[in-house]
């Protein structure tokens, strides 16, 4: 039995009224345990015979999610293959109620560990572009990690505070997303933590933070562009106050409605008598809804962005769209790129692509800014990059060893599905074990010898390097087992 805070308990009481009973009730319940399907590698096959061994429920008004029912979901080879992302059924809610352009440059603020970015690169499907910031470092690192896994090919990942962000992206996003740092009481039955470590005092701390961090948001949102602000937290003082203070005092931005599904199954927002609109924003209580706590609003800035070049999708590059060659750029002097690259390597890098890739695959990428980032090389999406707070700029694609390219797994990740060499493993085929497990693996002594991606049932899971019919494994070492 969870033992929630007097204080907690009095002010739901005072929020919920009625609905307060059933509210305490739902924290005797065992939290849902939920997937994302990622579509960025492969048609959403989590209902198909063969593919998962464990069963799944879909939910309601979240695209692709399912509740499921494994206590080993992390060593299935479709969390492996970054198929599948464990991602409590509130978390998925934001995300869901807004409606990505394909092109669209992205803003995940507070992205660590990556479930939102994750969402938003898939609604993306490998056009425009999302920058991803955490300004925590450990954080980062698991964020580039969890990208890395799920395949994610247009993503800039950023080790920036709020402030200098905005000032180097400033009006430029078309929709940035601030899931806010927040005392977590949505999620207290799921962390004891956040049950120790409630006050009020923290409410407040909390709330004054997350005016701190809408104060720069605003400013990264181009016109016409949408903000996107969340919370697991059920404080009215972080939730409406805080829509209220940027309606007050950001008076081109206006409250809109999300999605009509997510509305339907979600809550209203808590209205006062000068802002009525408030019932816009969306609430989830875990006595209504499947989850935890969540608290949503989503804006609109007035006017219109002015078109220009952008940043590209790959499809509008692979038909001849062609923009200013800047591959052979400095990055800048930003100690995270490490480097100046040199023109040999360079060349190797074009040269492996070539060999790798299909011809419209090669040729979609042929645009994107090779750029050197410690001891290897980037595929970077083409757009202005931080001189200082850059942790990873696009997909890592390998580093040069004694004149040879030596691809990195993010690459096998992100372009498996486009590779020329693939081997395709059932998943009920022996040697998908065995690779996992970082064996070397038979493909026959037809397969042309090569870099080649490995696939379970079309789904990228890594790399192999073929030889006289043997694939030798490039799967990483600290992920076998």
């Amino acid at each position: 039995m969870i033992d929630l805070p007097i204080k907690f308990k009095e002010r739901m009481t005072a929020l919920l009224g009625d609905e307060a009973d059933a509210f305490f009730a739902s924290f005797e319940q065992d939290p849902v345990r939920s997937l994302r399907w990622n579509t960025l590698k492969g048609e959403d096959g989590m209902t198909e015979p063969g593919i998962a061994s464990f069963p799944v429920t879909p939910l309601p008004y979240r695209p692709h999610g399912y509740v499921f029912e494994n206590e080993h979901i992390g060593s299935t080879w479709l969390h492996r293959a970054g198929a599948i992302y464990v991602q409590e059924p509130a978390a998925m809610t934001p995300v869901s109620c807004v409606d990505v352009a394909p092109g669209s440059r992205v803003l995940d603020l507070c992205a660590a560990p990556g479930g939102k970015s994750g969402q938003l690169a898939a609604a993306l499907a490998g056009t425009g572009v999302l920058v991803s910031n955490e300004y925590v470092t450990d954080r980062c690192r698991v964020l580039a990690q969890n990208l890395e896994r799920l395949g994610v090919k247009n993503a800039v990942v950023t080790n920036l505070a709020p402030a200098p962000l905005a000032d180097r992206y400033p009006g430029f996003f078309d929709l940035a997303v601030v899931d806010a740092p927040c005392s977590g009481e949505g999620m207290m039955r799921k962390n004891p933590l956040a049950v120790s470590e409630w006050s009020e005092e923290n409410v407040l701390t909390c709330a004054a933070r997350q005016k701190e961090i809408l104060k720069e948001a605003v400013r990264a949102v181009a016109p016409g562009g949408r903000l996107l602000y969340s919370t697991c937290t059920f404080s009215v003082e972080e939730n409406e106050d805080n829509v209220v203070f940027l309606l007050e005092n950001y008076p081109e931005f206006t409250l809109i409605p999300v999605k009509n599904e997510v509305a339907e199954g979600t809550s209203p927002g808590i209205p006062t008598k000068d802002h009525p609109e408030l019932t816009l924003c969306r609430r989830c209580y875990p006595h209504k809804t499947p989850g935890e706590g969540q608290f949503v609003a989503l804006f609109r800035r007035a006017g219109e962005r002015e078109p220009d070049e952008g940043c590209r999708d790959e499809a509008s590059r692979a038909d001849g769209g062609r923009k200013k060659d800047r591959s052979r750029e400095k990055p800048g002097r930003g100690e995270k790129y490490g480097r100046n690259g040199n023109a040999g390597e360079e060349e190797l890098f074009r040269a492996f692509l070539r060999d790798v890739l299909t011809p419209g695959a090669f040729e979609a990428v042929s645009s994107y800014r090779l750029l050197p980032v410690g001891e290897g090389w980037c595929l970077a999406p083409d757009i202005p990059l931080p001189e200082n707070g850059l942790f990873v700029p696009g997909v890592r694609l390998g580093e040069v060893r004694k004149g040879r390219v030596i691809p990195h797994h993010w690459f096998f990740s992100a372009y498996g599905r486009v590779f020329r060499r693939k081997i395709d493993l059932a998943p009920d085929d022996p040697r998908l074990a065995s690779y996992l497990r970082g064996e070397e693996i038979a493909v026959g002594e037809n397969a042309e010898d090569g870099f080649a991606a490995v696939l379970a049932a079309g789904i990228p899971l890594g790399g192999a390097h073929i030889a006289g019919g043997r694939a030798k494994n490039l799967y990483p070492k600290g992920l076998r087992g």
